[in-house]
């Protein structure tokens, strides 16, 4: 009893220029010359779609990295204003409380600097200089370098191909 074959599937892989018929045919368990035959047939050019799986890629990467610049940069206002308002409500005080202005003013600071050390461990001042690098390569290193970032990112799913 034999499967039925997702051609759809077979062409989209081909066509991205990551696959060889032999590959897909081993993968699909169809004969590879009737494979070549049915992608001259159809017109199916391997690695036709392989910039646009690169620009898509690209583009999904910047989006994933401006995610976690703005979740930083909410987490940072978040705790500022909680640091202001405390302010604002001692300064208010007929005697504002020495300590906890102090306190206020040492974690301003503390969180200035925290504020840094999350950029570069998120690395988003050279997120586009990261991404240049890694896509420059071969394909298989591009698929392999998004699986990795795709890995580190909870709860993403990506479509590279439509």
């Amino acid at each position: 009893m034999s499967k039925s074959i997702n051609w759809i599937e077979v062409e989209e892989k081909y066509k991205t220029g990551l696959y060889s018929m032999d590959q897909l045919s081993e993968e699909y368990n169809f004969n590879t010359k009737y494979g070549h035959r049915k992608a001259k047939k159809n017109n199916w050019v391997k690695g036709s779609t392989k910039k646009l799986v690169q620009e898509k890629t690209k583009d999904k990467i910047i989006e994933l990295e401006s995610i976690k610049e703005v979740e930083a940069k909410g987490k940072y206002f978040y705790l500022l204003e909680v640091i202001r308002l405390k302010l604002l409500s001692e300064l208010l005080k007929d005697k504002p409380d020495f300590e906890t202005l102090k306190s206020c003013k040492i974690s301003s600071e503390t969180l200035t600097n925290l504020r840094k050390e999350m950029y570069q461990l998120l690395d988003i001042q050279e997120t586009a200089q990261k991404i240049e690098s890694e896509l420059n390569g071969s394909m298989e290193n591009k698929v392999d370098y998004i699986n990795k970032y795709m890995n580190q990112v909870e709860g993403v799913n990506v479509t590279l191909v439509e």
